[in-house]
Protein backbone atom coordinates (compact mmCIF):
# COMPACT_ATOMS: atom_id res chain seq x y z
CA UNK A 1 0.00 0.00 0.00
CA UNK A 2 3.17 2.17 0.62
CA UNK A 3 3.82 1.89 -3.06
CA UNK A 4 0.46 3.71 -4.64
CA UNK A 5 0.48 6.26 -1.51
CA UNK A 6 3.96 7.09 -2.83
CA UNK A 7 2.94 7.46 -6.27
CA UNK A 8 -0.61 9.35 -5.12
CA UNK A 9 1.64 11.81 -3.33
CA UNK A 10 4.01 11.65 -6.60
CA UNK A 11 1.07 12.93 -8.70
CA UNK A 12 -0.28 15.83 -6.35
CA UNK A 13 2.86 17.60 -5.78
CA UNK A 14 6.31 18.01 -7.22
CA UNK A 15 9.01 15.22 -6.08
CA UNK A 16 11.96 16.70 -4.69
CA UNK A 17 14.22 13.07 -5.50
CA UNK A 18 13.52 10.47 -8.09
CA UNK A 19 14.00 6.50 -7.56
CA UNK A 20 14.59 4.56 -10.61
CA UNK A 21 14.40 0.83 -9.39
CA UNK A 22 15.38 -0.41 -12.74
CA UNK A 23 18.37 -3.06 -12.59
CA UNK A 24 21.61 -2.37 -14.41
CA UNK A 25 21.29 -5.21 -16.71
CA UNK A 26 17.96 -4.04 -18.25
CA UNK A 27 19.43 -0.21 -18.44
CA UNK A 28 22.26 -1.54 -19.83
CA UNK A 29 20.17 -3.54 -22.97
CA UNK A 30 18.02 -0.89 -23.24
CA UNK A 31 21.02 1.70 -24.10
CA UNK A 32 22.54 -1.37 -26.24
CA UNK A 33 18.93 -1.65 -28.56
CA UNK A 34 19.43 2.22 -28.95
CA UNK A 35 22.59 2.02 -30.59
CA UNK A 36 22.27 -1.08 -32.16
CA UNK A 37 21.23 0.62 -35.57
CA UNK A 38 24.02 2.81 -35.66
CA UNK A 39 26.30 0.17 -34.95
CA UNK A 40 24.93 -1.84 -37.99
CA UNK A 41 25.43 1.18 -40.13
CA UNK A 42 28.96 2.23 -38.92
CA UNK A 43 29.67 -1.57 -40.01
CA UNK A 44 28.29 -1.44 -43.54
CA UNK A 45 30.08 2.26 -44.07
CA UNK A 46 33.64 0.24 -42.75
CA UNK A 47 32.85 -2.40 -45.33
CA UNK A 48 32.16 -0.56 -48.23
CA UNK A 49 35.37 1.12 -47.70
CA UNK A 50 37.11 -1.75 -47.87
CA UNK A 51 35.57 -3.15 -51.12
CA UNK A 52 36.22 0.50 -52.92
CA UNK A 53 40.04 0.05 -51.57
CA UNK A 54 40.10 -3.29 -52.87
CA UNK A 55 38.31 -2.34 -56.41
CA UNK A 56 40.61 0.69 -56.48
CA UNK A 57 43.62 -1.31 -56.21
CA UNK A 58 42.09 -4.11 -58.55
CA UNK A 59 41.95 -1.77 -61.06
CA UNK A 60 45.45 -0.28 -60.66
CA UNK A 61 47.40 -3.48 -61.02
CA UNK A 62 45.50 -4.06 -64.25
CA UNK A 63 46.31 -0.35 -65.69
CA UNK A 64 50.14 -1.04 -64.47
CA UNK A 65 50.12 -4.68 -66.23
CA UNK A 66 48.51 -2.64 -69.39
CA UNK A 67 51.46 -0.10 -68.87
CA UNK A 68 54.00 -2.61 -68.26
CA UNK A 69 53.06 -4.58 -71.52
CA UNK A 70 53.65 -1.39 -73.72
CA UNK A 71 56.81 -0.92 -71.90
CA UNK A 72 58.52 -4.04 -71.60
CA UNK A 73 59.33 -3.96 -75.84
CA UNK A 74 61.34 -0.42 -75.24
CA UNK A 75 63.29 -1.63 -71.88
CA UNK A 76 64.29 -4.97 -73.65
CA UNK A 77 65.47 -2.52 -76.47
CA UNK A 78 67.74 -0.11 -73.94
CA UNK A 79 69.04 -3.07 -72.13
CA UNK A 80 70.28 -3.82 -75.97
CA UNK A 81 71.60 -0.51 -76.10
CA UNK A 82 73.11 -0.20 -73.07
CA UNK A 83 74.76 -4.07 -73.30
CA UNK A 84 76.42 -2.47 -76.43
CA UNK A 85 77.65 0.66 -74.35
CA UNK A 86 79.02 -1.23 -71.89
CA UNK A 87 80.82 -3.59 -74.24
CA UNK A 88 82.29 -0.46 -76.16
CA UNK A 89 83.35 1.20 -72.90
CA UNK A 90 85.10 -2.07 -71.70
CA UNK A 91 87.27 -2.31 -75.01
CA UNK A 92 87.82 1.30 -74.91
CA UNK A 93 89.01 0.51 -70.87
CA UNK A 94 91.03 -2.15 -72.03
CA UNK A 95 92.88 -0.45 -74.86
CA UNK A 96 93.75 2.57 -72.59
CA UNK A 97 95.20 0.15 -70.41
CA UNK A 98 97.57 -1.03 -73.35
CA UNK A 99 98.28 1.91 -74.25
CA UNK A 100 98.57 3.66 -70.99
CA UNK A 101 102.30 2.22 -69.73
CA UNK A 102 103.56 3.20 -73.40
CA UNK A 103 102.65 6.96 -73.39
CA UNK A 104 102.26 8.81 -70.14
CA UNK A 105 103.66 12.31 -71.55
CA UNK A 106 101.11 11.85 -74.73
CA UNK A 107 98.76 11.77 -72.24
CA UNK A 108 99.27 14.31 -69.53
CA UNK A 109 100.38 16.44 -72.88
CA UNK A 110 96.47 15.97 -73.95
CA UNK A 111 95.22 15.21 -70.41
CA UNK A 112 96.56 18.09 -68.86
CA UNK A 113 94.41 20.60 -66.91
CA UNK A 114 95.90 23.60 -68.49
CA UNK A 115 97.14 22.38 -71.71
CA UNK A 116 94.62 23.78 -73.64
CA UNK A 117 94.21 26.59 -72.13
CA UNK A 118 97.92 27.44 -72.78
CA UNK A 119 97.67 26.64 -76.03
CA UNK A 120 94.80 28.68 -77.08
CA UNK A 121 96.26 31.53 -74.93
CA UNK A 122 99.41 31.29 -77.29
CA UNK A 123 97.31 31.20 -80.49
CA UNK A 124 95.45 34.33 -79.77
CA UNK A 125 98.13 35.67 -79.24
CA UNK A 126 99.70 35.06 -82.33
CA UNK A 127 96.68 35.83 -84.44
CA UNK A 128 95.91 39.37 -82.76
CA UNK A 129 99.82 40.59 -83.15
CA UNK A 130 99.80 39.62 -86.77
CA UNK A 131 96.45 41.79 -86.85
CA UNK A 132 98.24 44.35 -85.42
CA UNK A 133 101.44 44.12 -87.56
CA UNK A 134 99.90 44.05 -90.57
CA UNK A 135 97.52 47.11 -90.21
Amino acid sequence: MGELVGLAIRQACECPMELNLEPASVAKARHLRRKQPFMILAGLCLLLCLAGLWLFYQRAAKVESQVLETLAPKVDALNALKARFDKTKAEIDDTQRTAAPSSPPCRSAITGPASWRISMRGSRRNSSGSRNSSR
